[in-house]
């Protein structure tokens, strides 16, 4: 009986299928120069030297609740003498809650030398999972361009991207940053949060209302029993 147990817990193990990686994220300098890490929820990508960029470490963040995605901590420094641009793409898929408005946000901070960064932010109704490869699949509902920051300098964004979109459903974000010869740069958060129509919420509230109603007169019930 005992191994008849084991082999069926063994089995049920086995036919259980693997979570699929949900969030993804890929730099790189030129196409020989890429590295990409996928994750369930968040995923971490350094240190990294790419074509004498180093980044010290990036992380992103599948967020659901509210349904966003998270880039930060990211740290890089340009060592070559030369210009070199770092491409950033994270992407995370299978959001599935409504959302008609996106609430987008980045801040990024010079130490030295001089850079410029351009970001755009894209919806993908078919829920693929960018940040697997070098291109983005999805609507672009925002953008944006540092302009060039020379350092000691800072740079803020903010700002809604509108676009009617119903789970499931993925989110990217694609990051250039022209590294100048020396120039130091740190990414202190790049956000982009899905907000659900006013309708949503209202479902929702009504939601928890009949379930708070539901335990109260659950309760009663209990009581009149006891009583």
């Amino acid at each position: 009986m005992k191994k008849l147990l084991i082999a069926t817990a063994l089995a049920g193990a086995l036919a259980t299928p693997a979570l699929a990686d949900n969030i993804a994220l890929t730099m790189w300098t030129n196409p020989l120069d890429i590295v990409t890490e996928t994750g369930l929820g968040s995923v971490d990508l350094g240190p990294q030297n790419l074509d004498g960029v180093t980044v010290t470490l990036t992380t992103g963040n599948r967020l659901t609740d509210p349904n966003g995605l998270n880039e930060a901590n990211i740290n890089i420094d340009n060592t070559n003498k030369v210009a070199e641009t770092l491409n950033i793409i994270v992407g995370a898929n299978d959001y599935l809650g409504h959302s008609d408005e996106f609430k987008l946000s980045g801040t990024i901070i010079t130490t030295g030398g001089s850079a410029e960064l351009t970001g755009s932010y894209f919806v993908d109704g078919s829920d693929t999972l960018n940040g697997q490869s070098t291109s983005v699949v999805g609507t672009d509902i925002r953008n944006f361009d540092s302009l060039t920051l020379t350092g000691p300098d800072s740079f803020s964004f903010n700002g809604v991207g509108a676009e009617n979109v119903f789970g499931p459903f993925g989110l990217a974000e694609r990051l250039t940053l022209t590294l100048q010869p020396g120039a130091a740069i740190g990414v202190q958060g790049v956000a982009m949060i899905s907000v659900p129509e006013p309708k949503t919420w209202a479902m929702l509230a009504a939601g928890f209302a009949i379930m708070g109603l539901m335990g109260l007169r659950s309760r009663k019930d209990r009581l009149a029993t006891i009583g």
